[in-house]
């Protein structure tokens, strides 16, 4: 059911720029890597190992190929879902396999509670996208209950869970297999330990 779920909000998949690995941050590891380090887990080691959640990256979410995307340039405006760029082509597990997977948690040296997501070098997550601001969201742990909250920043383009809008500041509890948009060309998919598992079950069979 879990791979279902994380293949269709891979379905629309956009114009992709090759060489993207300029943007990889050192120690963010994919799909694959996970899948890799799991082998012969039972579900209990597996969370007990890698007890965040995490956002995975869709595949091709880069900018057009004519473009070029600086993490301190400014950010593209968009006109909401109406700019994304569309491809009928299904995702297979290798698309899956390659996806970047981003840890929920702060960064050596980052100040404060908050994980921040944005394009510039100093969030927690960084991000390389046309429609992605400099400081776009920042995701809350809800103390003793395991849960996650994400509220957009005053971005320039918006976030978006499940496709609604959110409102700047106001905080929006994420849940299993919710999709993340940053501005309508970005998206993440949020997945805790225990729906990272089930992911990568459903990879290995």
């Amino acid at each position: 059911m879990a791979c279902l779920i994380f293949s269709f909000f891979f379905r629309t998949k956009l114009k992709s720029q090759r060489g993207t690995e300029l943007f990889v941050e050192e120690g963010v590891r994919t799909v694959a890597d996970y899948l890799e380090l799991s082998q012969d887990m039972s579900e209990g080691e597996f969370v007990s190992t890698f007890s965040l959640p995490v956002l995975i990256e869709k595949i091709g979410i880069f900018p057009h190929e004519d473009e070029e995307t600086s993490l301190l340039s400014g950010t593209v405006l968009v006109h909401e879902q109406s700019d994304l760029w569309e491809s009928e082509d299904e995702p297979d597990d290798q698309d899956i396999r390659d996806a970047r997977v981003f840890l929920l948690q702060k960064k050596a040296g980052s100040m404060g509670p908050n994980i921040f997501l944005g394009r510039a070098p100093t969030n927690d997550i960084v991000l390389a996208g046309v429609s992605v601001s400099k400081s776009h969201a920042q995701v809350t742990h809800i103390a003793d209950t395991g849960r996650y909250q994400i509220a957009d920043m005053f971005s320039s383009n918006g976030t978006y869970v499940n496709g609604e809008k959110l409102h700047p500041f106001v905080e929006h509890q994420l849940n299993d297999y919710d999709p993340i948009s940053l501005g309508p060309h970005y998206h993440l998919i949020y997945h805790s330990p225990q729906a990272l598992y089930e992911l990568l079950v459903s990879l290995k069979s």
